[in-house]
């Protein structure tokens, strides 16, 4: 019995650290005044991230530019991206690795500004029947032509599973980060105004007794 109590005290001072940890940050973000006039297509760097994890970064990167297309910005595809990038640093590893500077990429690739982000958190943790993923996100986007800061944000997001048994818990975690990061990305990229493309709100229908 003393030891189920032990157990039991435990799970809750994991759950109660965690939960707490969840809290999310009150995001941050600097929009530099009247931008981003004039920037139609936006070039998204392959995401950087100290955890070297390809497919976490790729699918960060992958919602990024949906999301700027859903914003009215022109979607460049990334296979174009990265084949120009090569071609300017055949050295690198990878097309994106290390910062290479936005006017460099804007003449390479050809956009208006050019959209950095990086993973600075990207946290499993497990405890029983329990777990916890908190992902957090910093973009920066600037000018492709001068290199100016046209707009930086940092967000953060965290969900909490529980279930049966802990590989059900695993494979949760595994199977909800997508969503984490969708969370992420559209709250960063609210705070950027929508791209030239995006719809205009449709005109209110004018009702039969406001002629009179």
């Amino acid at each position: 019995m003393a030891y189920r109590g032990f157990v039991r005290l435990l799970l809750t001072a994991a759950i109660v650290i965690s939960v707490a940890g969840c809290f999310a940050r009150q995001p941050k973000h600097v929009l530099k005044k009247d931008a981003p006039a004039g920037v139609r297509h936006i070039i998204v760097m392959p995401v950087q991230s100290s955890a070297k994890d390809d497919v976490a970064a790729g699918v960060v990167r992958r919602i990024i530019v949906n999301e700027l297309y859903f914003k009215g910005y022109s979607k460049i595809p990334l296979d174009v991206v990265d084949s120009k990038l090569r071609v300017l640093y055949p050295e690198k590893s990878s097309p994106g690795e290390g910062t290479i500077p936005p006017t460099a990429v804007g003449a390479a690739v050809g956009g208006d500004a050019v959209l950095y982000c990086t993973i600075l958190n990207w946290d499993k943790s497990f405890f029983g029947l329990y777990g916890s993923q908190k992902v957090e996100l910093v973009f920066e986007m600037r000018g492709a032509a001068a290199g100016e800061t046209i707009w930086s944000a940092q967000e953060s997001g965290c969900d909490r599973f529980f279930d049966i048994t802990p590989e059900r818990v695993v494979n949760k975690c595994h199977q909800c980060f997508e969503t984490i990061v969708n969370g992420i990305v559209g709250k960063a990229l609210s705070t950027l105004p929508d791209g030239p493309n995006a719809l205009a709100a449709a005109p209110q229908e004018k009702k039969w007794w406001r002629f009179w």
